[in-house]
C-alpha cells in the first residue's frame, strides 16, 4: 500500500496567496472611500445641525453668535459627534455667518474643509467637486 503525501505544494500555497493578494487589493479601496463618505456625511450632518442652532440663536439675539463653542454663543463643542471634524463659525458673525468643518486628525484631500453660509451656499476646499463631497 503506498504512502499517501499530506499537505500543500508550493504552488498551491501562492495560488491562495494570489487570490488573497488580489481580493485585498480590490476591497481595500472601496474599504477607505466607504469610511470617508461616512466621515464626510458626519461633517454634513454637524453643519446643517448647527445652521438650525444659529437661526434658534438669532431668534432669540437679532444676531447670530460668533462662536460656536462659547457660552455668549451657541455653547457647543465645537467637534462632529465622533471628534472627526472641528467645527467653527467666523468671528464677525453678526448678520450673516459661515460655518466651516475641518477634517480633525485625518487627511481628507478629497474634500478638505467643507463650509455652509446662513444663505445655504455650500463649498469645499480639496480637490473634489461640490457634488462628489456634499450628497
Amino acid at each position: 500500500m503506498p504512502l499517501m503525501m499530506k499537505g500543500f505544494t508550493l504552488i498551491e500555497l501562492l495560488i491562495v496567496v494570489a487570490i488573497i493578494g488580489l481580493l485585498a487589493s480590490i476591497a481595500y479601496p472601496s474599504y477607505t472611500n466607504f469610511i470617508a463618505d461616512a466621515r464626510r456625511s458626519e461633517a454634513i450632518a454637524s453643519l446643517v445641525s448647527i445652521t438650525s442652532d444659529q437661526e434658534r440663536f438669532y431668534t432669540l439675539n437679532n444676531n447670530y453668535a460668533s462662536s460656536v463653542t462659547a457660552a455668549a454663543g451657541l455653547g457647543l463643542t465645537g467637534r462632529s459627534e465622533t471628534d472627526f471634524y472641528t467645527i467653527s463659525v467666523n468671528n464677525d458673525a453678526v448678520f450673516t455667518y459661515t460655518l466651516t468643518a475641518t477634517p480633525n486628525g485625518w487627511n481628507d484631500p478629497v474634500c478638505d474643509e467643507f463650509t455652509l453660509s446662513n444663505t445655504g451656499v455650500k463649498a469645499i476646499n480639496g480637490t473634489g467637486t461640490l457634488n462628489d463631497c456634499w450628497r
